[in-house]
């Protein structure tokens, strides 16, 4: 009992008792053991836990055990064996079950993994950790209001499950949900406020709506643990003055020469990104690929095209697979990336000398039946060939000059674009069409209202829980309560005179549709928002603005209220 409290120290000392009484008693040689693995005493653990076999073989919890000694040495084909005989033996031993399933996560295994977790559940469905192991597989499938369901069971049972409000914050600001997702952070610092990794996380949470704590938890959590990756990459980020920049990305440079230290060459790389220094991040991001981390290829792939180098990103891939016949979304891409990829529709058509087919998730049917036939999974057996559509642009070798694309490139079904033209058409002009983010300084729902309030009717675009944020602004028009899909976010922003957005599905839609907007940037967008002339290069009816951070704000929104005036003038003329 002690053990599973965390009690490490009483619960080895009363072992120890045990064991001089007992020598031989492989139970205690097994707990040992595992107060070993705790303290990442392998040789010790392996001394113990190796005993408690001999003395006895075919134990169900001594061969998990054994599994987790055999991962945290590496050899994880033993660890596998020993979890395949415990369940052989004990097959509704629910410990056992969440061993195996953290096992296959870690091997990044999660359908497999998820079976392990209900199996667990159906053997005992009051078990903290098996809803928090079932929760993490449904993130790693981009089941995110499966993952959210998962994690509330967890703290519903243990509300001192730290590691499931920690998933929760995470699951809700992936959804949109900030005050939610503030208030799990919260929970999970409160349960462990001496760990760096929930101090940070609130900490990130906080960055735009209270920057004065976020910053006295970032010296917190790098005061507890100096050096922590993290809390440097956050720090480097969102520091306003130039000292503690410094400070930051020379801690993380520093600890990227250690040899080998692969987590520190990507948090270097991606702060590196993140201020705009492309080359220095592709320099990182290559040692990083160099020591095999999975992360860094899609980084380095990321640095090479913000600069421009598309051909250096393929060079090394196999060569396109002939005989495409469908192209698949998988459920996991994000929307706003299917938006951008769909322009690469007709040059796969062209190549493969007729209209492919699209394998689709059903909710994308509605927005991709005027583009090509949608089919759902159960339409998929005819496909023999499907390319993923994440894929098309190493498929084609896709160029700057192939991803410049005239706008539009998507349509609507002519009944549901006439539908939501009429219903905007009876607000009073300019309509102006916003979706904020309370993370980003200058792009939150107050700062977006104090531009566009006295220069139109606002129009909301926010779905799901962020149009709470709403129920202090009742001038501005929740259109998020009518809007049921994709399809009708493009249809009302096809009868707006100007949408402000962050990077999301909405400023894809309206770039996709060729409709004016202004894509409210970071300091260092992702790639696909590269600028031109002050517009987004493969967004052309877009122009790009950037919060200054403090004490600029004030000037920041008279720019961006001068760039709205500009492009409802436009609009007009």
């Amino acid at each position: 009992m002690r053990l599973s409290e965390g009690r490490t120290d009483e619960a080895e000392a009363i072992l120890r008792e045990a064991l001089a009484a007992r020598p031989d008693d492989p139970w205690v040689l097994n707990g040992l053991g595992g107060v070993a693995l705790l303290r990442r005493d392998t040789a010790a653990a392996e001394k113990l836990i190796g005993a408690a076999a001999r003395l006895l073989p075919g134990e169900p919890e001594i061969l998990a055990n054994l599994a987790a000694l055999h991962t945290e040495c590496d050899r994880i084909d033993d660890a596998e064996l020993c979890l395949d005989e415990a369940i052989r033996l004990a097959p509704r031993h629910a410990g056992i079950r969440e061993r195996r399933a953290e096992l296959f996560l870690s091997q990044r295994r999660p359908s497999e993994a998820a079976n392990e977790a209900q199996w667990a559940l159906e053997c005992d469905s009051e078990r903290p950790r098996a809803w928090l192991l079932r929760g993490l597989c449904a993130l790693a499938a981009s089941d995110r209001p499966l993952a959210v369901a998962c994690f509330e069971e967890a703290v519903a049972l243990d509300e001192t499950c730290v590691e499931a409000w920690h998933n929760l914050a995470e699951a809700h600001a992936s959804l949109g949900d900030e005050a939610a997702a503030l208030d799990c952070a919260e929970r999970a610092y409160l349960c462990m406020p001496s760990d760096p990794v929930h101090i940070t996380t609130l900490a990130r949470l906080l960055v735009a709506r209270d920057p004065g704590r976020s910053g006295e938890l970032l010296r917190r959590a790098l005061a507890l643990a100096p050096g922590h990756l993290p809390a440097l990459e956050l720090q480097a980020l969102i520091a306003t003055d130039a000292a503690t920049v410094r400070q930051a990305f020379a801690a993380l440079a520093a600890a990227a020469r250690d040899p080998g230290n692969g987590p520190a060459l990507l948090a270097l790389a991606r702060t590196l990104a993140g201020a705009g220094r492309f080359g220095d991040a592709l320099l990182a991001s290559e040692r990083a690929a160099a020591l095999q981390l999975p992360e860094a290829r899609p980084l380095r792939h990321a640095c090479l095209f913000a600069l421009g180098r598309f051909g250096e990103a393929y060079s090394n891939l196999p060569e396109p697979r002939p005989g495409i016949d469908a192209v698949l979304i998988p459920p996991d891409m994000s929307l706003g990336e299917v938006v951008f990829a769909l322009r690469l529709l007709p040059e796969l058509a062209a190549r493969a000398g007729r209209e492919l087919p699209l394998l689709a998730p059903p909710a994308l049917h509605r927005l991709l039946a005027p583009l090509a036939p949608a089919l759902s999974e159960a339409g998929r057996a005819g496909a023999v060939q499907p390319l993923v559509l994440a894929e098309a642009m190493a498929h084609l070798r896709a160029d700057a000059d192939m991803l410049t694309m005239a706008a539009p490139y998507i349509t609507l079904a002519p009944g549901l674009a006439s539908r939501w033209k009429d219903a905007v058409a009876a607000l009073l002009g300019p309509r102006i069409g916003i979706v904020w983010s309370a993370h980003l300084p200058g792009r939150g729902l107050n700062d977006l209202l104090a531009v566009a309030r006295p220069l139109g009717t606002v129009v909301s675009l926010a779905t799901g829980a962020a149009r709470n944020a709403l129920a202090h602004a009742p001038d501005v028009i929740d259109a998020g309560h009518r809007i049921a899909g994709p399809e009708d976010l493009a249809a009302v922003i096809a009868a707006l005179d100007l949408v402000l957005a962050p990077d999301c599905l909405a400023l894809h839609l309206a770039g996709a549709l060729g409709r004016r907007g202004i894509a409210l940037l970071p300091r260092a967008p992702h790639w696909i928002w590269q600028e031109e002339d002050g517009r987004t290069r493969f967004y052309p009816s877009l122009m790009a603005w950037r919060a200054k951070q403090a004490p600029d704000a004030t000037a920041s929104r008279a720019e961006l209220e001068h760039l709205v005036r500009m492009h409802l003038a436009a609009a007009d003329a």
